[in-house]
């Protein structure tokens, strides 16, 4: 990436332009095997897609539990 970055540098590529670039290297899910970093590249590739900065994990909580936390809180 420091390679592409500098080469566009170097044919004077303006400041405005270089901020708009955007070299996907995969969201931090752990991934360590080349196939789940494609996996983390592809879901940057989504995720800019759709316009999220910053992806959030999904969660998905029991409606149960879901009331049982309101109700301690309450």
């Amino acid at each position: 990436m420091a390679r592409i970055y500098e080469a566009l540098v170097n044919d004077q590529m303006s400041p405005e332009a270089l901020a708009r670039v955007h070299a996907p290297i995969g969201l931090d899910i752990g991934a360590v095997t080349p196939q789940e970093i494609a996996v983390s590249i592809l879901a940057e590739l989504i995720a800019v897609k759709h316009g999220k900065e910053d992806p959030r994990p999904l969660r998905w909580t029991p409606p149960r539990l879901a009331r049982e936390k309101l109700e301690v809180r309450s």
